[in-house]
């Protein structure tokens, strides 16, 4: 939750005639600091929704936060891999202390990391454990994630308190151009993971872009080497790519797991070209089935933050899914019942991050899933009556990926699904973080050298660009020659475009009385303290955090120019100040 949400006047839910009853509740509840918060941020909007029943909403978030003694995700067969796996993974992305690799000198090294990140990471892991999500994720390209959470996982084996045979550790290294740079970013992480004797799965990282599959089969020799020499228990790969790729990377049939992104809210990348979800081109629905069919393990991407930035979700969406459950809790059952997937992963930065996916999972039943569906039908309804029975039904047909020379790079099929996913469900909050990355690819386009060589530099994580600025009709229709599309539709596509580049713009800021006219208006945030990379992984902000940390006698000055995650003095005055609502 800002702080600016209040400011110096009071939340209205103090207001509420029964705020005496939800106080003698909240207090016997013993929340911590980050749910007291975010116990505040949905009150605030149950109050303006539905203020007779604010103490309903109140046992029920309550009870969210109140795991019950022992409780434990439940675990499910991964595939042809046979490990046991608990259906939410634990996401190491969010809780390291920088982004920048940890094979640069100016990365901040074990004894430089904060102690605050290293307790915090210590508390979280202890959490995770004690709930069952023991699948810890981590990537090369997580900065410091590695050797942090290998640390705490040995700490924790010498002590006792778990045993490495019961834990299940997975990194990724993105495929190389050669064979001795595959080897060498191996050689980086093994660095780290042979304290822990052996990984459990390894993934190919991203493969999104054309002739990385190619490079993933010269690899194969070397993880072959390190599965027989025991380095390596299972290998998969994991993809942010449209879903043709990810069709082509699954048909190999060497992967023995794939993680990738599919939720109701859409495939990201892939959302397109797919039609067995009633024709709504969701992209790897499609490829869910046959990874399934091939026996592969099923790890689905961020449900949370890629799959709609659900913690901080728009206020039609949080309408549309209803009381009994919330966005979030809505997406994980419909990702672990419709698409059968065998675990999802959340991006763990606090340890209280958890408590949305224990209330989605203990959930997880009969009346959970009745819910789910009624939501669904409820969001369905509102994307037909959005976008058109015509629309809603065949936007995708036709439409090029930008791996095609025709789109000249641009993204055509995931800004039309940002444009969807804002006018049927007005996740603007969403599509404006994700446009933002096509905009930073922008910056790298070199209109001077070849389609292929702009691709091949792109980032595999955030591939595409966004539509240039006067870009005429011509763009349109020379793109999609051929689609079928009829010029009304052409001129629709051109229209969605253009919109979503103004509502998007970075350089713009839409006021509260817009976003609400528009229907983007936030239902609430979950956000408490900014988790300890920052939010913004950008170049110039990791360096001046990693230089501030590292040299930090000489360069004090730059502290206030970095990334300065964790819970600070603003976050602790803020919780005393929501805590003496309750007072």
């Amino acid at each position: 939750m800002s702080r600016k949400v209040w400011g110096t006047s009071p939340p209205n839910f103090i207001t509420n005639p029964n705020f005496a009853d939800i106080k003698t509740l909240v207090n016997s509840a013993k929340l911590d600091d980050e749910q007291i918060i975010k116990l505040a941020a949905q009150l605030e909007y149950h109050q303006d929704h539905d203020p007779a029943n604010l103490v309903e909403r109140s046992t029920q978030i309550v009870d969210s936060y109140t795991t019950p003694k022992g409780w434990k995700f439940p675990r499910v067969r991964f595939g042809k891999t046979e490990i046991m796996m608990p259906i939410v993974t634990t996401g190491g992305m969010r809780y390291q202390q920088s982004w920048a690799p940890d094979t640069l000198p100016i990365t901040v090294t074990n004894s430089q990391v904060d102690q605050i990140c290293k307790d915090n990471l210590l508390k979280l892991v202890r959490r995770a454990i004690s709930l069952g999500a023991i699948h810890f994720e981590t990537a090369r390209a997580y900065g410091t994630s590695e050797y942090q959470l290998v640390d705490v996982l040995v700490f924790l084996i010498e002590s006792g308190e778990v045993r490495r045979e019961d834990i299940i550790i997975q990194t990724k290294i993105p495929p190389k151009n050669t064979n001795e740079e595959f080897e060498k970013a191996w050689a980086a992480s093994w660095r780290w993971m042979k304290q822990l004797k052996y990984v459990d799965l390894f993934a190919y990282h991203g493969i999104s872009k054309v002739g990385e599959i190619d490079k993933c089969i010269a690899h194969f020799p070397i993880t072959d080497k390190l599965v027989a020499e025991g380095k390596i228990k299972h290998v998969g790969f994991s993809t942010h790519g449209c879903p043709d790729m990810v069709k082509k990377a699954i048909m190999v049939d060497k992967f023995e797991f794939v993680n990738l992104h599919c939720t109701y809210f859409g495939s990201y990348h892939a959302s397109m070209e797919d039609v067995s979800c009633g024709g709504r081109g969701w992209g790897n629905e499609e490829n869910c089935r046959m990874a399934r069919e091939r026996d592969m393990g099923l790890f689905v991407i961020s449900p949370y933050d890629k799959g709609g930035k659900l913690y901080k979700p728009s206020r039609k969406v949080c309408d549309l899914v209803g009381k009994e459950i919330t966005p979030m809790e809505f997406n994980s059952i419909y990702t672990w019942e419709e698409l059968k997937v065998h675990t999802f992963t959340v991006g763990i930065a606090r340890s209280c991050d958890f408590d949305e996916c224990v209330s989605a999972a203990r959930k997880y039943d009969e009346r959970g899933i009745e819910e789910m569906r009624r939501a669904k039908e409820r969001l369905n309804e509102a994307w037909v009556n959005s976008l058109g029975e015509h629309w809603s039904r065949s936007w995708y047909k036709g439409i090029v990926n930008h791996h095609d020379p025709k789109s000249k790079g641009v993204a055509i099929a995931m800004i039309l699904w940002l444009h969807n996913c804002m006018s049927a469900w007005g996740l603007w909050e969403f599509a404006k973080e994700r446009y933002g990355s096509f905009l930073a690819e922008a910056k790298k386009w070199d209109d001077g050298k070849s389609f292929e060589y702009n691709l091949d530099k792109m980032n595999s994580f955030n591939t595409g660009l966004p539509l240039p600025e006067a870009t005429g009709m011509d763009f349109v229709r020379n793109a999609l020659e051929g689609s079928g599309k009829s010029e009304e539709d052409l001129k629709r596509i051109m229209e969605c475009l253009l919109e979503v580049g103004d509502w998007c713009d970075r350089r713009k800021t839409m006021g509260v009385e817009e976003q609400i006219k528009l229907g983007f208006e936030c239902g609430y945030s979950l956000g408490t303290w900014e988790q300890f990379p920052g939010d913004n992984a950008g170049v110039k902000s990791v360096v001046f955090q990693n230089l501030a940390r590292k040299f930090w006698y000489c360069c004090c000055c730059l502290r206030s120019r970095g990334v300065n995650g964790g819970p600070n003095k603003e976050f602790r005055e803020f919780a005393d100040q929501v805590r003496g609502f309750f007072k």
